[in-house]
């Protein structure tokens, strides 16, 4: 909760609050994946990834929770191609 409330003021002390509680518990998929939002937030998208999947062993029906879907799709439209080819559009190059 802590992390979620210094979101608004500091978003580097936010994350390392969200990380320590996912650290210490680390069967609290609500930390993990307000972890990967922060991660996802500042564009931090391989640690971000890790996270994610660490979220999806822990919730086996995380499709079922429109934010980790949400951050699913965000991290997989901003990863690189497979095709080796950069793509230019409103998100910028991916």
């Amino acid at each position: 909760m802590l992390g979620l409330l210094l979101a608004r003021i500091n978003v580097k002390y936010a994350l390392l609050e969200t990380r320590v509680a996912a650290e210490l518990n680390p069967g609290d998929w609500l930390a993990r994946r307000d972890l990967v939002s922060g991660l996802v937030s500042v564009q931090l998208d391989e640690p971000a990834a890790r996270q994610l999947a660490e979220l999806k062993k822990l919730l086996p029906d995380w499709r079922s929770d429109s934010v980790a879907m949400r951050l699913d799709e965000m991290l997989a439209a901003r990863s690189a191609p497979k095709s080796g080819v950069a793509v230019f559009g409103p998100g910028g190059l991916r």
